[in-house]
């Protein structure tokens, strides 16, 4: 039984190490999302750049989703055990867990603000009319792209929320 409580134990430090590398990759995809969220409605705005950010955000969203999912490994792995860890594991996991909940606020921070700035430059190109009778399906056809990008962040956005709910419940069940 030794033997299976040290394989356990290493797993989770495993998993604990991963968790606290992808809270720092979390942050550091936030804050390059942050700064590109300023060039919104600048001169450098173009439909190249708005696929760039949109690609740059489902990569932070497929961290955050392995991240996640990684939390709930170690829910299960710690699961009864949590009164056989060491001291040191259980501050390292009070530590991953502050880690992680800093990042994905500031993860869903970003995803707000991006959404808002994008409609509100969304709202100032809408403003302005269509004139049908020339050519202008690209006009139409980025302003539907945006849209879709646009409905795609709140989904993600929403998802977020769920998976924070998630996480808390597990740690609270950790604890």
């Amino acid at each position: 039984m030794a033997q299976y409580q040290t394989t356990g134990y290493t797993n989770c430090r495993e998993i604990l190490d991963s968790l606290a590398r992808l809270s720092q990759t979390i942050d550091t995809q936030a804050k390059q999302l942050s700064d590109k969220e300023r060039l919104i409605g600048s001169p450098s705005d173009s439909p190249a750049f708005r696929n760039s950010l949109a690609n740059d955000e489902k990569r932070l969203h497929d961290t955050v989703q392995q991240t996640t999912t990684l939390f709930k490994k170690l829910t299960t792995e710690v699961g009864s055990r949590r009164s056989d860890l060491s001291q040191e594991e259980k501050i390292q996991m009070t530590q991953v867990q502050k880690a992680m909940e800093q990042a994905l606020k500031k993860y869903q921070q970003i995803l707000k603000t991006l959404n808002e700035k994008r409609q509100q430059f969304q709202a100032a190109k809408q403003d302005t009319l269509i004139d049908f009778e020339q050519d202008n399906t690209d006009d139409v056809n980025k302003r539907l792209q945006m849209r879709s990008q646009m409905q795609v962040q709140k989904d993600r956005l929403r998802d977020q929320v769920e998976q924070q709910y998630v996480i808390e419940e597990a740690v609270e069940n950790v604890q």
